[in-house]
């Protein structure tokens, strides 16, 4: 499903006047460099590029513009410059004058979607975290009620007054329940933990919801080529049957392999459409093992 039908990006002119201000250049660099004006979207668009092209920048940049959702943050305070006049964040800058053109579902715009969410690896690594501490404070919570029911138990029931009724209750309750089960019914869940590769790929199965628009920055991060086929498999679903749109900077030559997508490689000057065959990485990878191709004879 293809919400977003192009991208457009400040011209060289608008570029050029900026980087003769008193500002910092960066991010405007990346444009005045590689000639990239427009991005035209597809259901699935690849930014390409090796490390350095910018890839990630500029899908930072088209979450900005299109205010799609983040779990974790951009890391803004990097591009704040001292101006002679103010401080100036050049990031900011660019977002102003970045535009984009909603696709059309017969002659009327397609509107922007609620979900819009931007993915990264620090989304992962956050995810891990927050695991490892409620796992942590759920082992607390077990130790409370070990402590409970053992302190029920052992103080037993005392009829005093009409206040003693809970503590009867309590000790009734205790009684009809095993402590295992006591312990289960009052501290917090355990929370499954994985491999970094198995929580990302399970990360990705429950973000990819119906009807959004995804932008992935190198999904690739911490999974085997196992796991890149599995997630290739679920992005290819998520845009033909549940109407998703994604966005992706990778590098990974299993996922640029994804049909009918549309590869941006970053590395041309100006940038180029290209065929995931014909990108340099790829061609690395396909003459190392085809030089090693007598070891899998």
């Amino acid at each position: 499903m293809r919400y977003i039908e192009s991208i457009k990006f400040p011209d060289i002119q608008l570029i050029d006047k900026y980087m003769n201000s008193d500002r910092s250049f960066y991010p405007w660099t990346i444009f005045f460099y590689n000639g990239l004006e427009t991005i035209s979207c597809k259901d699935i668009t690849m930014l390409y590029g090796n490390n350095g092209s910018g890839k990630s920048t500029i899908l930072n940049l088209i979450a900005s513009t299109i205010n799609a959702n983040r779990c974790v943050d951009i890391y803004k305070d990097i591009y704040w410059v001292d101006s002679l006049l103010k401080d100036v964040c050049p990031y900011d800058d660019m977002v102003k004058y970045i535009k984009y053109e909603m696709d059309y579902d017969g002659q009327n715009k397609i509107q922007m979607p609620s979900n819009r969410k931007m993915i990264t690896s620090d989304d992962i690594f956050a995810e891990i975290a927050r695991r490892v501490k409620h796992n942590n404070i759920r082992k607390e919570s077990v130790d409370k009620a070990r402590q409970e029911i053992n302190i029920i138990l052992e103080r037993g029931y005392q009829y005093k007054s009409m206040k003693d009724i809970d503590q009867l209750n309590a000790l009734l309750e205790a009684r009809k329940m095993s402590k295992r089960d006591y312990i289960a019914k009052y501290s917090s869940r355990r929370e499954n933990m994985m491999s970094n590769g198995e929580t990302a790929l399970e990360y990705f199965s429950k973000e990819f919801e119906k009807g959004g628009i995804f932008l992935l920055d190198e999904p690739e991060n911490c999974l085997s080529p196992v796991y890149q086929l599995e997630l290739m498999q679920l992005i290819q679903d998520a845009t033909t049957n549940y109407d998703c749109q994604f966005i992706i900077s990778t590098h990974s030559p299993i996922l640029l392999s994804m049909d009918n997508s549309f590869i941006y490689n970053l590395d041309r000057s100006p940038v180029t459409i290209d065929k995931w065959s014909d990108l340099e990485n790829v061609k690395i990878y396909h003459d190392f093992f085809k030089k090693h191709d007598e070891d899998f004879k």
